[in-house]
């Protein structure tokens, strides 16, 4: 009798665990995802790799904004979907660059991205400028 016990707990323990990730993912959440973006960051961050993901529609300064961070700080951008991500591609995305940004953030003492961004945008409307008042 024990033994049926153990089986009917395992089949509850499982067809909850199911339930609640079919749950979870079907609000936008993908735990899976999220964990590999969380070991994938850890890992190439623990070869001294630097890298930003990128999704959506790109703006016009992100081919400067890239060119800046690699030269710069030798950081990668990399752009893992376009116009429609996936929830999974967001949260696989979102996991690695919260570890990724967070630590490049620490090497480098202040927020290079955020100061790279603002210098490629201004580039890049410089540049628009000057094209259109050819």
């Amino acid at each position: 009798m024990k033994d049926f016990f153990k089986v009917i707990g395992g089949f509850v323990a499982l067809w909850a665990t199911s339930f609640l990730l079919f749950a979870w993912a079907s609000l936008g959440f993908w735990p899976i995802s999220t964990v590999r973006g969380y070991l994938a960051a850890k890992i190439d961050l623990a070869h001294g790799r630097y890298l930003e993901l990128g999704y959506g529609m790109p703006a016009p300064e992100v081919d400067e904004y890239a060119h800046l961070l690699k030269g710069r700080y030798g950081i990668e951008f990399h752009r893992i979907a376009a116009c429609t991500p996936t929830s999974s591609q967001i949260s696989y995305a979102e996991a690695y660059d919260r570890i990724s940004m967070e630590a490049a953030k620490h090497r480098f003492g202040r927020d290079v991205f955020t100061e790279t961004y603002v210098e490629a945008r201004k580039k890049s409307r410089q540049a628009h400028t000057e094209l259109s008042t050819r």
